[in-house]
């Protein structure tokens, strides 16, 4: 049987040398630094949360949801409350543990939204079970432990990447000329990736084309008209879009 190191794994529910390590390497959380999340980590038994990108890791005070919320805000991708309402509705993504997408990547939730470990699936490279625990080894960001087994883990991601393909397709459906989720996303060659793309929702589209957008526009203006009628004074203008 395959070991493995398991210090070199960042584990969310148990403080280590590596979260000190990587707190000890983060800059102050800037939004506009990041252009590719690939994932946001609760700190063990605090409220504040690790960004990681590609190449930098960041520190917020807030926690999960909190900073993807900041995130969303100041680059004006979507507000992941009114997303999750829009996916719901369209019926073929679930109705919990929903994705965050905007139109160059997405981020799954592991567990519940608020606390939770979410994921952007195009870093992981597979997930391995050793010693009844399961260990993410990542392409980007730090390897981790996960709280799901592989099946599952590859359940989210099959939601996260075919929320993301369905978007793309309404942006790009004159650029790319495709009825294969997978034409649209940018997934690496590694064992995960290839077991996601057998996946049923990355093996067809099955929303309409536009169904999204049109959606999250009807969602968003309820959304602000509620908060208008009950709350005028807590409006913030520029977060419509």
């Amino acid at each position: 049987m395959r070991t493995i190191n398991t210090n070199e794994y960042l584990d969310p529910m148990e403080w280590s040398p590596l979260w000190e390590k990587y707190l000890d390497e983060a800059q102050v959380f800037d939004p506009l630094a990041i252009d590719e999340i690939t994932c946001i980590l609760q700190i063990p038994e605090r409220s504040d949360t690790l960004v990681f990108s590609r190449s930098q890791v960041f520190h917020s005070y807030e926690n999960a949801l909190s900073t993807l919320q900041i995130f969303a805000s100041f680059h004006g991708f979507p507000d992941y409350k009114i997303l999750s309402q829009t996916l719901k509705e369209i019926g073929y993504f679930g109705s919990y543990k929903l994705p965050w997408v905007c139109q160059l990547f997405t981020l799954f939730p592991l567990e519940g939204v608020e606390n939770t470990i979410w994921i952007n699936p195009s870093v992981i490279h597979d997930i391995t079970k050793y010693q009844e625990l399961h260990y993410a080894k990542m392409i980007a960001g730090p390897n981790l432990v996960v709280p799901l087994q592989r099946y599952y883990t590859l359940l989210r991601a099959e939601v996260a990447c075919g929320a993301l393909a369905a978007m793309r397709k309404d942006l790009l459906q004159f650029t790319i000329n495709s009825h294969s989720p997978v034409d649209y996303l940018d997934l690496p060659n590694t064992p995960f990736s290839r077991s996601l793309i057998k996946r049923p929702l990355l093996k067809e589209f099955f929303t309409r084309t536009g169904e999204i957008s049109r959606q999250y526009h009807k969602a968003s203006i309820l959304h602000h008209y509620d908060k208008l009628i009950n709350n005028p004074k807590d409006l913030y203008w520029e977060n419509w879009r």
